[in-house]
């Protein structure tokens, strides 16, 4: 577990928690398999992680900005953006579980995964309507949330003392979609 605390939120947000864990079994120790199963795993992680970068360490309090220099003369001007008093932390909370085997004295293998990711808070300028002297909102908005697998196989097709012929397959697809919106 961390914990961070961080400037650039709002005081009574400017704390946050975030954990991890992750397990496997392994499940060829513990249960008689067949003879051409030589390893057998199964294994699940949750893992959660934050992030509070605004660009700057007081870009949640509006204020003046440089603005243009012209003849020597320097000025200043109000963002066009408002921002939230109650902006939180950008969040991301994953799971992900997955089996590993592996076959005939290692000769092949073979590992999948499955994951779930889940995006919230997000920091998101949102259009408001310029008639009230703003263009957007800085504010935690929208929420993601992705999901895929991997597969990995592995094996050795040849083997002799002075040549092994390897290969890993890789494949995998992810998908992200968006579970709300501002």
């Amino acid at each position: 577990g961390r914990n961070d605390w961080v400037s650039t939120l709002p005081l009574e947000n400017n704390s946050f928690f975030y954990p991890s864990v992750s397990s496997s079994f392994v499940l060829s120790e513990a249960v008689n398999m067949p003879d051409f199963i030589n390893f057998a795993r199964v294994r699940a992680s949750y893992a959660r992680v934050s992030n509070a970068d605004l660009g700057s360490n007081y870009a949640h309090i509006p204020t003046y900005r440089s603005g243009i220099s012209w003849q020597n003369n320097n000025s200043l001007r109000f963002p066009g953006s408002l921002i939230s008093p109650d902006l939180e932390p950008e969040t991301s909370t994953s799971y992900e579980t997955g089996i590993d085997f592996t076959f005939l004295d290692g000769s092949i293998g073979i590992d999948f995964t499955y994951f779930l990711s889940r995006e919230t808070n997000n920091l998101v300028n949102v259009p408001i309507s310029v008639t009230s002297g703003f263009s957007s909102r800085l504010q935690n908005a929208n929420t993601f949330e992705k999901r895929g697998f991997e597969v990995i196989l592995r094996g050795v097709p040849v083997e002799t003392r002075n040549f092994v012929w390897d290969f890993i397959i890789n494949m995998g697809r992810s998908v992200t979609y968006i579970d709300e919106i501002d």
